[in-house]
C-alpha cells in the first residue's frame, strides 16, 4: 500500500508540472526508472518472513526513499516541520547564515517556482546542512542537491536545460548529489 501511496504521489506531482507548462513531458519518463527499484525492493522485503524487521540504518533509507527527513522548527508559538515547508515546486531549505540564498534562487531562469526557506542552526545540524548551505527539493520531498555555500552553487551554472537533469534522482536511497 505505501508502495501505490508514493507511486500515485510520484506520477501527480509530474503531470501536474507538465499541466501547468513548468516541465516537459520527458519529465513523465523518470517515473518508471526512479519508481520501479523502489517497488521490487519492497515486494523483495514483503516476501522474506523477517522482511520488516531490517536494522534501522538499512531500512530507514528505503523508507524514506531519500526524502527530507521530519525535523520540528521553532516558528514564533508554532511549530511546524521541515516536511510542511515542501510546496508544489521546488523548495530550497538554507543554513541560517547565507542571506544570498533567496538572491540565489531567484536568479535561477527556471518556470518553475522555487520557495526558499532559512532553517535554524538545530535544524541545519539536523539535515547535515553546512550553516552557509543549502538543499534543494522536490515536491515528493526528495533531495535532489545540496551545497555547500551559495559561491558552490553558483559554480554549478544551474539554468533552464538543467532542470530536467536536476529532477532526475538515483533510485537507490541515501544517494546525496552535490
Amino acid at each position: 500500500m505505501n508502495t501505490a501511496i508514493q507511486d500515485s504521489f510520484d506520477l501527480g506531482w509530474k503531470l501536474a508540472w507538465v499541466l501547468r507548462g513548468w516541465a516537459s513531458p520527458e519529465l513523465l519518463a523518470t517515473y518508471e526508472r526512479e519508481r520501479r527499484p523502489v517497488a521490487a525492493h519492497n515486494v523483495q522485503r514483503s516476501s522474506e518472513p523477517a522482511g520488516a524487521m531490517q536494522e534501522t540504518g538499512q531500512a530507514l533509507a528505503w523508507d524514506l526513499n531519500g526524502r527530507l527527513p521530519h525535523h520540528w522548527l521553532a516558528n514564533g508559538k508554532e511549530r511546524t516541520s521541515t516536511i510542511d515547508l515542501i510546496g508544489d515546486g521546488l523548495t530550497l531549505l538554507s543554513g541560517p547564515s547565507d542571506p544570498r540564498w533567496g538572491r540565489f534562487a531567484e536568479s535561477m531562469p527556471w518556470t518553475v517556482p522555487i520557495d526558499v526557506h532559512v532553517v535554524d542552526a538545530g535544524t541545519a545540524d539536523a539535515l547535515s546542512l553546512p550553516p552557509a548551505g543549502a538543499l534543494l527539493a522536490r515536491p515528493d520531498g526528495r533531495e535532489l542537491r545540496r551545497w555547500a555555500g551559495v559561491d558552490a552553487a553558483a559554480t554549478v551554472g544551474l539554468d533552464g536545460s538543467a532542470l530536467p537533469d536536476l529532477l532526475e534522482i538515483e533510485s537507490t536511497p541515501g544517494a546525496r548529489q552535490s
